[in-house]
Parts: structure tokens; sequence; C-alpha cells
């Protein structure tokens, strides 16, 4: 229907106006509306004075000028189109509201507490589970999915879904006592588990690439009783570096049944591809306190961490195909915070205020005692080899950085790191680039 007329009664109006003054015989040749159509439909468009009907023989119709009869029809359409577009903004409005609101909700990082509420939270993301599932445990870990007290909410669940979706298990030991061996040997009769030879300071379980939660056996400060913490992130940038984490494991992780012959002589067939890494900061740290003891001054140390920082970045990008350069510095920075975590068990906040172009990097709560002795010696970053992958990052995306403080509040547990970036000039960045 348009404008309140037929298909027929549009054909016939159509017709006449293209062609002036006709007979009902020649509509309907015109036309190709049938003949028996013909006389209701002129009757109906004579009512609308669309037509006119000539008092000749044979009877002729012809059609009236459009504009002024049709925009009587559209009048009342303009009404509800006016209507429409009022409802249209408010939805609008609405919508602009929820997603406001959606934003103000959504959150990347969510700590869980308790070992019920970890082990709760693990079994959600295997039962929420598309695709697959990856673990990377300790033995604080594969503890928790081996607890009685959970074996329906965690392991069975696991067990069950593994028909369904893909379930990786890699397992890394710090611990090769016989109850350590012992759990991992059950765990590997129940699941299939692949031993990989990797330093991690958390447990991390990974669900169909999209949520990370890292979670640990930890001390509590008020009764120094252990219990289970638990971190969920859902930032993009930090779950895409996981998922291309469990792949590096992938290729070079054994079956946990033929490794425990090994592990069980406390002898390693394959060494931790951090090593190098770690020799590389080691070297940088021999170097950083041989300098303070001879009185030299803290800028020339911060020289080397940075030279170590950009070839430790360059054998991460070359050797182990890890790429820790994010589309912006912020997205980065989120990444690297979440290294300290995982790798160190330390939770640091960086931020870096563009305006002022500072950096702070904050070190927070109780911290390990390689930390708390570089932040009593004023160490210009944090000792661990992530550290000076922060800062042959900032390098990489064309910053010369100037530490300008380290200070320790001992009381609070608070450890502060402040750097200010100045972006290279042009010629310094090609100099600095590789041929």
């Amino acid at each position: 229907m348009k404008f309140g007329l037929s298909e027929y009664e549009a054909m016939i109006y159509i017709t006449l106006l293209s062609n002036g003054p006709l007979s009902v015989k020649e509509i309907t040749v015109m036309s190709g509306v049938p003949r028996t159509k013909i006389y209701p439909a002129l009757q109906h468009l004579a009512k609308w004075q669309l037509v006119s009907l000539l008092p000749e023989k044979p009877l002729k119709a012809k059609a009236n000028p459009p504009d002024k009869i049709l925009a009587e029809r559209l009048k009342p359409l303009e009404a509800e189109i006016k209507q429409l577009k009022k409802a249209v903004v408010e939805l609008n409005r609405l919508h602009r509201a929820s997603k406001v609101r959606e934003a103000a909700e959504k959150h990347e990082f969510w700590v869980i507490k308790s070992e019920a509420k970890v082990a709760s939270k693990i079994g959600e993301l295997v039962s929420s589970a598309g695709e697959e599932v990856c673990f990377l445990l300790r033995e604080d870990g594969i503890a928790l999915l081996l607890n009685n007290k959970y074996y329906n909410e965690v392991l069975l669940r696991l067990m069950s879904r593994s028909r369904e979706v893909h379930v990786a298990v890699y397992s890394s030991l710090t611990d090769f006592s016989g109850e350590s061996l012992d759990k991992l040997r059950l765990l590997s009769e129940l699941l299939e588990v692949q031993y990989v030879d990797y330093p991690v300071s958390t447990n991390l379980c990974l669900v169909d690439g999209r949520e990370l939660l890292l979670f640990k056996r930890e001390s509590r400060w008020v009764d120094m009783k252990t219990d289970y913490v638990g971190a969920l992130l859902s930032h993009d940038f930090t779950v895409n570096f996981a998922e291309s984490l469990f792949r590096s494991l992938s290729q070079r992780s054994r079956p946990a049944k033929q490794m425990l012959s090994i592990l069980e002589s406390h002898w390693l067939s394959f060494k931790p591809r951090m090593s190098e890494a770690m020799l590389l900061f080691s070297q940088a740290m021999v170097m950083s306190t041989y300098q303070a003891l001879h009185g030299a001054k803290n800028g020339f140390s911060f020289e080397v961490f940075k030279a170590t920082g950009k070839r430790l970045l360059e054998y991460l990008d070359q050797k182990e195909k890890l790429k820790l350069i994010g589309p912006t510095l912020e997205e980065t920075l989120k990444l690297l915070a979440s290294f300290f975590t995982i790798y160190d068990g330390v939770p640091v906040n960086i931020s870096y205020d563009k305006s002022s172009q500072l950096l702070t990097l904050e070190v927070r709560g109780d911290l390990p005692a390689i930390y708390r002795e570089a932040a009593f010696r004023e160490l210009p970053v944090p000792p661990s080899p992530i550290g000076l992958i922060m800062l042959g990052v900032l390098e990489e995306f064309g910053y010369n950085i100037f530490h300008l403080k380290s200070s320790f509040d001992e009381r609070e547990g608070t450890w502060l790191l402040q750097y200010r970036l100045v972006v290279q000039p042009l010629e310094e960045k090609e100099l600095l680039s590789p041929l």
C-alpha cells in the first residue's frame, strides 16, 4: 500500500498520469489491470479526488495533479514521522546512558580472596568455556585442583568438560619434594598434563582467550595464615599475551608422566628459556653494584640498565617470538604491570602523565626480600628482567628515559619510582634503530 492505494489503484493512476484521459478499455491494455478491477479502482480514486470521471461515451477517466491531493495525505504521515524521530532521539539517549553505565561498570581487574572463592571462580570459568581451557600450575595450583573439598566443583567439572572442549594443563614446579611429585603424578593420572620448566610466581587459567585468572596461595598480613588469592583479568592485550604464552608452552613442554622420573632425580633435560634473560639481568646488577661500590654516579648504572633492557627486548622478540610492543604505550604498560604479578608475584601499577612527561611505577604490598633490598639501595629499576624490559620498551616507543627518584616507605610497604620521558629527536631515533 502506498498513500492508502492498492497496487491496482496505483498502477491505474500512474497510467493516467502518463497518458492523459483514457477509456476503460485503454486503461486495461496500458496498465495490465484486469477489466473487472478497473471500475472499483476508479471509484476509489475518484473518491480521493485523484482522478476525474468524464461523462463521455465510452466512459473516460483522467488523472488530477497529485501535489495538492497527496500533500493532504502526507500530513498525518509527517506527524507520525515526527513522533518517530522523537522516539529515536529518546531511544538513542537511553542507549548512550546505558553505554556510560556499561563503561563505568566494566572492570578489567577483579580481586578474589579465599580458597573457596578462587575454587568457585575456576569452576565457573571451566563451565563457561566454549572452546578451550588452559592452565599453568605450580605446586599450590595442583593442590587446589586436587583438594577433596572442591572435587565436584573443579576437578570433576574439568574432567567432564575435557570431552567437549580442549583442555591444556601445564605444570612447572620449584619444589621437587616427594609430596609435590606425588600430587603431579596423581593429576597426570586424571588429566593429560604437560610439564614445562618455566618460572612463574602464580598460577594461570585462561579460558577461550578472553579471561585470565591468576591465583596463588600466600600468607595473610593480619594473622600470617596462608590462603588463596586470585585476580581475574579481561584486558585484551594482557589476555592476548597469555594466549601467545600458552602457544609457546605447547611447543616446549613434555608429558608429565615421562618427566616424573627425571624430576625425581633433580635433573632436568632442558633449561628455562628465561635463563638467558636472568643472565643479562645479573650482568647489569653486577655492573651496577660495582659502580655503586666505587662511588660512581647512579646515572651510569641506569645507562647500563637501559642498554641491557634493549638487548633483552631484542632477545625475547627474535628468540622467543614474544611481541611485547602493544598498539599504544598505555596498553603496553598495562601488560608490563601484569608481568610483575605473573612472574614475580608483586603487584605493580605503572602510569604515564603525558602533560608532565612523568612515568610513575608504584610497587605495593609485602615485598620479596630482593625487592626490599633494591628499594633500600634506591635502585633505579625493580630487580627483575621485567624492569629492564620496560626500559627497552620505552626506548622502542621513541623516548629518552631519565630516572628522577626512588623512594621507599617501609611502614606502608610502598616503593615509588619516577622517570621523565623525553621524545627522542628524529636523528637520534634513526641512529638507535637497527639497520
